[in-house]
């Protein structure tokens, strides 16, 4: 799943904001923003009485990186545009749709320079 979201969001219009830093768990250091990570915060397998559907709900939590607050929030903006409802395949992962389950607005003084951070929760439904 985690090679098949990534491609799908540099395929995106996000990706002309970020170039291709969509980075899982960290961003390298001192690498440039606009910036994009991402982590897998939880994945529940989806049963039935037959066994596992086949069908996982991961939450990700996506990260936007900028020395600005409006250059976080348009990042943010345009996965979350892009992102919403969305059903697509992607490496041969099939996602059956991406819900946004929360934002939140963080500033980041202790790294140099110090940056601004916008973290969007989404719900993916993959098979």
């Amino acid at each position: 799943m985690e090679e098949a979201f990534v491609a799908h969001l540099l395929a995106s219009p996000a990706a002309a904001l970020v170039s291709n830093r969509i980075h899982w768990l960290q961003r390298p250091q001192a690498s440039a923003v606009p910036a994009v990570t991402l982590t897998r915060v939880s994945g529940v397998h989806n049963y039935h009485h037959g066994g596992d559907s086949g069908l996982m709900e991961s939450r990700v939590q996506v990260d936007a990186w900028a020395k600005t607050f409006a250059g976080a929030k348009e990042v943010s903006r345009a996965i979350v545009a892009h992102l919403t409802g969305a059903t697509f395949e992607q490496g041969g992962i099939r996602f059956q749709g991406a819900f946004v389950d929360g934002e939140r607005d963080t500033f980041e003084a202790d790294v140099n320079p110090p940056l601004y951070r916008t973290t969007v929760d989404f719900m993916l439904w993959h098979t």
